[in-house]
């Protein structure tokens, strides 16, 4: 590939401008683990498929400017959900009416298991390094430089059969990450502290959501220690109990137990009415002893 020294000096100045971008993908994909934490799993495969186009347009350049093919790596994408002849759809031991959420659990598994994912993030975190120190040495030597840039990026972003010793540095990277998702949860549970303790005298209920977050962490923890991590707190105060006539007290108020559910509520609550006579209309009375409807 013959190549003048001005043109490799200003592709040069390209690729280290798109290798610093690559510092951007990872704080967009920190940002959607650190959504995925508190429940919305959704936004971490979508901002790793979009941070691959990133991916997709270095390889390109390093077989166009750098003389360098890099095929991709990725597993192919998992195929669409077949309706059986009952017209549900099955993925596993369970059927589902729609076929939306068996999609979106492949694309998710798809992206997540791929062992590509984890050498495309160790390459955003090192490539930008790797862009300026191509930038100067192209300065001082000019095409061949470029060459050895698309070699470094063929070993990053192309097959990578896996070795011992690549087996290796994968488990301590993958250890590394479990260590930054562990100080990422132990940051929001921080900023959630504060919050607890100013929503706590009048908002109960805020706190009790919140719970799902310290859940996402022992979750994850003993997915990735093995170290199970049991939930600490108290049971839900029970319901009222009934007094010898039937009628159930909350405060100076008498009230009978009527049938149904809670406004939707399940067994969180129970459905009192006001004893015969009483002129106030049926009340809803949650495990805080609080009308909830």
């Amino acid at each position: 590939m013959s190549m003048t020294y001005p043109t490799a000096v200003r592709r040069a100045f390209v690729l280290a401008g798109l290798a610093l971008l690559s510092w951007f993908d990872v704080l967009v994909e920190l940002f959607a683990f650190v959504l995925l934490c508190v429940g919305l799993v959704f936004f971490l495969p979508s901002a790793i498929l979009w941070a691959r186009g990133r991916s997709r347009r270095t390889r390109a350049l390093a077989g166009s400017w750098c003389g360098v093919e890099v095929p991709d790596p990725y597993r192919p994408a998992p195929p669409e959900p077949e309706r059986e002849r009952d017209g549900w759809y099955r993925d596993g031991n369970q059927l589902f009416k729609r076929s939306w959420w068996i999609r979106a659990n492949r694309r998710i598994n798809w992206v997540l298991d791929d062992p590509a994912v984890g050498r495309e993030l160790q390459w955003q975190l090192v490539n930008p390094v790797a862009g300026l120190v191509l930038l100067v040495a192209t300065v001082l030597s000019g095409p061949r430089a470029l060459r050895g840039y698309g070699r470094w990026t063929r070993w990053w972003l192309g097959h990578h059969p896996a070795r011992p010793r690549d087996r290796w540095l994968h488990r301590h990277t993958e250890s590394l990450g479990h260590q930054i998702g562990i100080l990422v949860l132990g940051l929001i549970h921080l900023v959630l502290a504060f919050v607890q303790l100013l929503a706590l005298p009048f908002f109960p209920a805020l706190v009790v959501a919140s719970r799902t977050v310290p859940d996402t962490a022992r979750r994850e923890i003993h997915n990735w220690t093995g170290v199970r991590i049991p939930r600490p707190y108290l049971p839900p105060p029970p319901l009222p109990v009934p007094r010898a006539d039937g009628l159930f007290q909350v405060g100076k108020q008498l009230n009978r137990l009527c049938a149904g559910r809670c406004s939707g509520r399940g067994s969180a609550g129970s459905c009192v009415t006001p004893r015969p006579g009483a002129t106030s209309p049926p009340r809803c009375w949650c495990r805080s002893f609080r009308p909830c409807c």
